[in-house]
């Protein structure tokens, strides 16, 4: 037989058993016959190395280790989802402000399925064949993990065509990455015989394993996907949701088989009940349904918010509880320097991990809580992630309980700590582990929808007494305090990422932010994957970073309270770090934008010692603007109580560069398209934001009117 006919028919055998092995879960042959086949094919792709392709079954895995993963801009927003905790938010959140909004005689249909815990993607099919695969990111651009996708089964390399059905020329889908149950238990059974860290859940796995950046490594991990939406798709419309899945079901990529269209709000509670039911026995995990409206035209009708869709909810489920023994409160100071009571407990399994401590939140959580140590208490893993104490069980108290307060000082440096007490917020934390990520909005507005910094999913707490370190050397916030150092916003000291600051930090190399200026060429050698090429690339950026404006450097300093845009303000309306550091409270209220709370973490900022040390030997580094007396002046007030919105790609400058330029004109710059926003400036890529200002009728310009505006052409 001719080689080529040959490879075609053993790549279409071969493609046709993973279907029907990995997608329908049905298989038509055994392991050995699939293996055989796919040695044949091997062989022939090895004598006729001109015939292979990328789609062979043969290239899953081939590729060298990335250095890192590229950016990827979604061409439609990967969207997050509200989320409703119980049956009464489901019907206050999501059915009747939908009836609402299509009419109360409208009829609705519901597609209910699966809320999988995992990592969200998009898949790119050109033509039928698999040409890129991203995570979701920040909804707007993720990371190109495209090598790794190749690696997962049950994703085909190319697209099916039964039945003379058309390929489209393009299809986007998006999915979730998951890792079953018993393979995830066998992976760490091995883990554990070979004497390695056992993963902490299935999510984690999945997260960590399609984020390798040796695809082998993926490769070896027990991924999978199914997949749950329709982004783009050329030559081909849907009327319904559920029509759009059958649809690319038929062309063989894997759907959730537990899902229902529901024709009423009361049959899809049934669903969400009865899912709840059989969490445990899937074999997957899942902490929820999410249901969403099924007509794509009603879904158009309701439309989206900045960042999650009218059409579409997240549904929890009620997370596992268990009993135990409260042993000790400890302290544990966090990455931005919050310091976080955290219970010691005698161990127990919680939905199949095992907890030996859970968070309190804060001080006034305690005492509200009335938790002690000693006590039996009820704790759960808070959206099936983070465990917490939900409250003791007086009932079972011997007297012997005792009472916590919080120390006077820093547990770790022995430094300043500062209280804020603020029962106007709500606070949260992001539960990725590893993040740590701690935020702070105003209950009435503002309220994240997830993660700013790694999109992962947030726990909140009522507000109340916080207590923060406020020194920049601090060990335990000092990973944190050299990466919002070292980031884009602040100093740009491109190259420094998270691995090299955790090298630097757990060697004792660097101890506050001053010592990365002291590092030589071989220092920076000397660090693991690190050649003299990058570690001179390292060198020239510190370097550079030295010229950086007091705005960007007081940003760095990572000051409570003083984000990018009051930084802004303080350079702008003070104009040097020496007449900052003597500012009184009440002389910095008198600035506008500048409150009490600002105010007064400004001033306890540089009354600190150890603060005021690493500044001075910043300046000796060659800090610039700290050495600078002289005060900023803005350039003018053409954009004087002006709010803009930058979005997409700008080609002529960064958007730090355009918000420095619009800044300098007295104008405003905001995150998010509101009613209050006054100019979107778009470039190539703008997504949902640029949509928002044309529902919203907000003036959009183009970078070179802004310009114009600038008076910079």
């Amino acid at each position: 037989m001719d080689p080529k006919q040959r490879i075609d028919e053993l790549r279409d055998l071969l493609d046709h058993h993973s279907y029907r092995y990995y997608v329908l879960d049905d298989p038509e042959t055994s392991d050995a016959e699939y293996d055989r086949l796919l040695r044949e094919l091997e062989e022939l792709e090895e004598q006729h190395p001109e015939l292979v392709t990328a789609d062979s079954p043969t290239q899953r895995v081939g590729a060298a280790p990335a250095g890192q993963f590229e950016s990827v801009e979604h061409a439609i927003p990967m969207l997050s989802l509200n989320n409703a905790m119980n049956e009464d938010e489901i019907r206050s959140r999501f059915f009747e402000p939908v009836a609402r909004q299509l009419g109360e005689d409208a009829k609705i249909e519901f597609v209910a399925e699966p809320k999988l815990d995992g990592l969200a993607v998009e898949l790119v099919y050109e033509d039928g064949i698999l040409t890129l695969g991203s995570t979701r990111g920040n909804g707007e651009t993720g990371e190109d993990v495209t090598l790794n996708i190749r690696t997962i089964k049950s994703v085909p390399l190319r697209l099916r065509s039964d039945d003379g059905q058309a390929v489209p020329a393009l299809l986007e889908v998006r999915g979730e990455v998951y890792m079953p149950k018993e393979p995830f238990e066998a992976m760490n059974r091995r883990q554990a015989e070979a004497g390695e860290k056992l993963f902490a859940n299935p999510r984690n796995a999945a997260a960590g394993s399609l984020r390798q950046l040796d695809p082998s490594v993926t490769a070896a991990r027990p991924l999978d996907i199914f997949l749950y939406g329709v982004g783009r798709v050329e030559g081909q419309t849907f009327d319904t949701h559920a029509e759009s899945l059958d649809f690319i079901h038929s062309l063989g990529l894997k759907t959730v088989r537990e899902r229902r269209t529901c024709e009423s709000p009361d049959e899809a509670l049934d669903h969400y009940r009865e899912m709840m039911a059989r969490r445990d026995d899937l074999p997957y995990e899942m902490d929820g349904v999410v249901l969403k409206v099924n007509a794509l035209a009603q879904q158009a009708e309701l439309g989206v918010r900045s960042r999650s869709p009218r059409y579409a909810i997240a549904c929890k489920f009620p997370p596992h509880q268990e009993t135990t023994k409260l042993l000790d409160i400890t302290v544990q100071v966090g990455r931005t320097g919050a310091l976080t009571p955290v219970a010691e407990l005698e161990p127990v399994r919680v939905g199949g991990v095992e907890v030996r401590r859970a968070t309190l939140h804060n001080e006034d959580e305690v005492v509200r809580k009335d938790v002690r140590i000693g006590d039996t208490v009820l704790i759960q893993r808070a959206g099936d992630v983070i465990p917490e104490v939900v409250a003791p069980i007086v009932e079972k108290r011997t007297g012997g309980e005792t009472t916590f307060s919080m120390p006077e000082k820093c547990p770790v440096c022995e430094g300043p700590i500062e209280r804020e007490r603020r029962p106007d917020y709500k606070y949260f934390w992001c539960k990725k582990r590893g993040c740590e990520r701690f935020l702070e909005r105003r209950t009435a507005k503002n309220i994240p929808e997830a993660c700013d910094k790694c999109d992962g999913p947030l726990a909140e707490t009522d507000g109340g007494s916080v207590v923060f370190c406020t020194t920049l050397a601090c060990h335990a916030k000092l990973k944190g305090t050299i990466e919002v150092f070292a980031s884009k916003g602040a100093m740009d000291v491109d190259g420094l990422g998270s691995k090299l600051v955790e090298q630097l930090v757990d060697a004792g190399t660097i101890k506050d932010p001053a010592d990365l200026y002291d590092l030589s060429l071989d220092d920076w050698a000397g660090l693991e994957r690190m050649a003299e090429k990058s570690a001179q690339n390292l060198l020239d950026a510190l370097n550079a970073s030295k010229e950086r404006p007091l705005a960007r450097v007081l940003f760095a300093l990572g000051i409570r309270n003083v984000g990018a845009h009051v930084s802004d303000v303080l350079a702008s309306r003070v104009g040097s770090v020496d007449a900052i550091t003597n500012a009184s409270v009440e002389e910095l209220q008198e600035i506008d934008e500048v409150g009490p709370v600002v105010a007064q973490s400004v001033v306890d900022f540089f009354a600190n010692e150890a603060n005021r040390a690493v500044i001075e030997r910043l300046k000796q580094a060659g800090i610039r603007a700290l050495a600078e007396a002289a005060v900023v002046e803005a350039k003018g007030d053409a954009f004087a109580d002006k709010t803009f919105v930058f979005t997409g790609k700008l080609e002529r400058m960064t958007r730090d560069e355009a918000a420095e330029k619009m800044r300098a004109l007295g104008g405003r710059a905001s995150s998010s398209v509101s009613k209050k926003t006054d100019y979107v400036v778009a470039g190539p890529g703008a997504g949902s934001k640029l949509a928002k200002a044309e529902s919203l009728g907000v003036s959009v310009i183009s970078e070179d009117e802004f310009l114009a505006m600038c008076n910079d052409l």
